[in-house]
């Protein structure tokens, strides 16, 4: 048998075998050095993706630079002056209006335009503190690194940025509370953390059912001039200012861009009354006039 095989150039079955087994170890060896090789083109993908993104992120921030520019707005300074302003009517020079003929139709007039003319300056003062409101939203878009529209991504806890909490503890402890430097906690672990401050109690065991009746009874209530007793006189006493959003202290642009516009909006308001106050006051006069002209009138 084993002459026939080596007749016909074939191995023996020993030599074979051994064959068999070195082809196998070659061929479990191929795959492992192709895996190996493997890593550098995921690595260098990996380089590309990250190319990729940076050159996304520059596109974006050279759209959002172009696209949110600072305002040319001038800041609103003066609001009812430039508010009792109005524009006058298209038909004033193709409709001249006569003149009246006496004093009672002149007040007449006036009475008659007062409304409509209180209604444009309170439109004026909306469309101001709209504008204002604008300009100050648009120098924050444009002061923002990031994109409009997207919180600050969040750092970990290894890098240089601070969140509110932190930057408030970063300022020491208050007065009483010893002598702190203000320096900032790089090392913040769970073990060392401040212990969590104590829930606060529920509105059940907080406020009764009767003071919370009264609360939503003192809300309902309709407006009224308010009082002041002094001796045995009862003034009118002023009603409570609005807060005062410029005493805030501020942490960001987006704070900073909050407030003044909750401070403009305030404003409107307290100028919008003042305004009501006034036209209401004005009507009255004007009311008063129109009688005694009518009064003296009767008389001759």
């Amino acid at each position: 048998m084993l002459r026939e095989r080596e007749k016909h150039g074939l191995p023996p079955p020993l030599a074979r075998a051994a064959m068999m087994r070195e082809r196998g170890q070659y061929e479990a060896t191929v795959p492992s050095q192709a895996m190996s090789a493997a890593p550098p083109q995921p690595q260098h993908q990996q380089h590309q993706q990250q190319h990729h993104q940076q050159q996304q992120q520059q596109q974006q921030q050279h759209q959002h630079q172009q696209q949110y520019k600072p305002s040319d707005i001038p800041p609103l300074t003066y609001l009812t002056p430039g508010a009792i302003f109005v524009p006058l009517p298209p038909d004033l020079a193709a409709n001249p209006h006569p003149a009246p003929a006496d004093r009672i139709a002149r007040l007449r007039a006036i009475l008659a335009r007062l409304d409509e003319y209180a209604a444009q300056v309170r439109s004026n003062a909306v469309a101001l503190v709209r504008r204002e409101c604008f300009r100050v939203l648009s120098n924050a878009l444009a002061a923002e690194p990031e994109l409009p529209g997207q919180l600050p991504q969040s750092k970990g806890e290894d890098d240089d940025v601070l969140s509110p909490t932190a930057v408030a503890q970063a300022a020491g402890p208050g007065p009483g509370h010893g002598h702190g430097h203000g320096h900032p906690q790089h090392q913040r672990h769970p073990q060392h953390a401040a212990p969590a401050p104590a829930p606060a109690p529920s509105s059940s065991s907080a406020l009764s059912p009767d003071d919370y009746n009264a609360m939503i009874a003192n809300m309902s209530a309709p407006k009224s001039v308010l009082t002041a007793t002094i001796g045995d006189a009862s003034i009118a006493a002023d009603p409570p200012p609005r807060p005062d959003f410029t005493k805030v202290p501020v942490r960001s642009q987006r704070e900073m861009a909050t407030y003044q516009i909750m401070a403009s909006v305030s404003r409107l308001l307290d100028e919008l009354t003042k305004m009501d106050m006034h036209f209401a006051q004005t009507r009255r006069e004007y009311e008063a006039a129109l009688k005694r002209e009518m009064e003296a009138n009767e008389v001759r």
